[in-house]
């Protein structure tokens, strides 16, 4: 299996492979949509960064643009899974190393990850993370008329 010596060589992977499913899908990347995926304030980015997100502001809803690279990773994710699933613990392989800094991608990319991973257990969190705030209410609403009765 692929290991990524650099983050730098990790999000390049991720970028191929998510233009390579925009090519598969027939989704069209914009220059500035394609370059902004290496957007970073840390980390290693292009060098005509600026100049990119500049363009991307003019041409771009952030919103859309992050659902539709998050729409074609997880399409990768789903294709590979399927085909390959290999190549899918390359991919898992390069998430980690890119969360080693912070960077747009990991943004893009993170709900498709989710997925990949599994977060069938996300409901029942959310049940018990709700349980335990009304917990918290109750016990303080019974504090306060034992305080005030």
């Amino acid at each position: 299996m692929k290991t990524f010596t650099t983050v730098r060589e990790a999000k390049e992977f991720l970028i191929d492979r998510i233009v390579f499913e925009a090519q598969c899908e027939g989704v069209s990347l914009s220059e500035a949509e394609r370059k902004m995926m290496y957007f970073s304030e840390t980390g290693w980015t292009l060098p005509d960064m600026e100049t990119v997100n500049e363009a991307f502001e003019e041409e771009c809803d952030m919103g859309e643009y992050e659902e539709k690279i998050g729409a074609l990773a997880r399409g990768y994710c789903a294709s590979v899974r399927q085909s390959a699933p290999s190549e899918l613990a390359v991919w898992k392989n390069a998430v980690r190393a890119l969360a080693r800094e912070d960077h747009y991608l990991q943004v893009l990319i993170e709900s498709p990850i989710e997925s990949s991973i599994g977060s069938s257990s996300r409901p029942f969190q959310l049940i018990l993370i709700g349980i335990a705030m009304g917990c918290t209410v109750l016990g303080a609403w019974a504090l306060w008329i034992l305080i005030m009765g």
